[in-house]
């Protein structure tokens, strides 16, 4: 988490005093070094080897009660703090809060609706927020604005705030295919105080183009937006990191090959989880305990013969769901749907499963040349994106729309490919 340059207009010189050190109270200046913001003290702080190096300052801007986190930091020999978070409205750093209020990249856009959504909803009902430990359970409001206001039952730290705001922007990530940052956070106290919480972002903003809402694979103004948001939530412990690395790849996206490997194993696990195979043992547990002391009796072994032992020991007690059976289902569960989205099922699984083996087996990607793992990585992205789709329950027409326009939206891009259809 960050508190990135262009958020905040800081006065020229503030003086502050260190939470839970003996260091006295002193000035400094803020500046702007790189992206970041860096606290030059008039002294520097102190600090040594191995100790953390978080600080904790209060000070006042403004006239107001304010509250500075960040590291010790050197720049140009100067010993000061890289500032990674600021509370403005509060000095306290134990402070608990009943609500935040938050703006996010795209958001306004996707609190649409169209017909193929079937009903629509409406925008004066709460939303449910699944607990995502250790964060309780909360509740969201979207205005018409897009803003987000995510209330807690009980007054807690930002802490618990985070896992719910983290999620949120994961899903407007995932909605929209687009990178999103958060770009306001304000938190409400019990008493009604606000305080402009800077900070605490992954990315500067990403000053994302809006598509049109026919464009997302599902918008926020529709009735379903509860099951999508049950979905995404429960979801992101349940099948991690499959809706964390859907959306961080569009975050960052990574080398072509990295990418492929991490959306295989995003497959494999989905697919075991989402649809486990039922595999019974070939041998029972007291039938194959005199075999299996009799091989660990065994002495002087290669590591070729101990690792045949192993395979004995996975066969006889059957093995994991394999990425070929966790693709198998997740094509048979979309059935008709891969084919609106334009990915050719055959040559997609063939290339997926030797792009895998490659990259984590042979040091390479097997034949597959730069075009083609582009477009496999695309196509592994827009299958579990529609299955996920589908868990959320979307209504069948908003599914069948998601996938044509993820059709237009790749096959131009990979034409030529075997992995879509020309």
């Amino acid at each position: 988490m960050a508190l990135y340059a262009g958020s905040f207009n800081w006065p020229p010189c503030i003086d502050f005093e260190i939470v839970g050190t003996p260091d006295s109270a002193t000035t400094g200046s803020v500046e702007v070094v790189g992206n970041r913001y860096f606290l030059r003290p008039s002294q520097g702080f102190s600090f040594s080897t191995f100790a953390s190096s978080e600080r904790v300052l209060r000070t006042r801007v403004d006239g107001f009660p304010a509250l500075l986190r960040g590291h010790i930091f050197v720049v140009d020999g100067a010993v000061g703090l890289r500032i990674d978070e600021a509370h403005l409205g509060t000095d306290d750093p134990e402070a608990d809060f009943i609500a935040v209020e938050a703006t996010f990249e795209l958001l306004p856009s996707l609190c649409t609706w169209r017909h193929e959504d079937g009903a629509a909803r409406s925008a004066s009902t709460a939303l449910a927020l699944p607990e995502i430990a250790p964060s309780p359970a909360m509740s969201l409001v979207l205005g018409a604005d897009g803003l987000a206001v995510v209330t807690a039952a009980t007054a807690t730290g930002l802490d618990n705030f985070d896992h719910h705001l983290a999620a949120l922007q994961d899903l407007v990530c995932f909605a929209a295919d687009r990178p999103a940052e958060r770009l306001s956070l304000i938190a409400v106290a019990q008493a009604g105080t606000r305080v402009t919480i800077l900070g605490r972002n992954r990315f500067p903003p990403f000053g994302s183009v809006v598509r049109q809402p026919v464009e997302y694979l599902l918008r926020f103004d529709a009735a379903y937006i509860q099951d999508v948001i049950s979905s995404w939530w429960t979801g992101r412990t349940a099948v991690r990191p499959v809706h964390q690395v859907l959306a961080g790849l569009r975050y960052q996206p990574g080398w072509v090959e990295t990418d492929v490997n991490i959306l295989a194993a995003c497959v494999e696990l989905f697919g075991r989880v989402q649809f486990p195979s039922a595999r019974s043992r070939r041998i029972s547990v007291m039938d194959f305990a005199k075999i299996e002391d009799a091989l660990n009796l065994l002495p002087g072994l290669n590591k070729s013969q101990r690792d045949f032992i192993n395979f004995i020991r996975s066969s006889a007690g059957g093995r994991p769901q394999r990425l070929d059976e966790s693709i198998d289902a997740i094509a048979a569960d979309l059935g008709q749907t891969l084919s609106e989205a334009g990915i050719n099922l055959t040559e997609w699984k063939s290339a997926l499963i030797e792009a895998r083996n490659g990259v984590s087996h042979a040091g390479g990607a097997g034949s597959l040349q730069d075009a083609e793992l582009r477009a496999v990585k695309d196509a592994t992205r827009v299958v579990l994106s529609l299955d996920i789709l589908k868990h959320m329950n979307l209504p069948s027409a908003a599914l069948a729309r998601a996938a044509e326009r993820l059709k237009v939206r790749h096959s131009v891009r990979h034409r030529g490919t075997a992995t879509y259809r020309s």
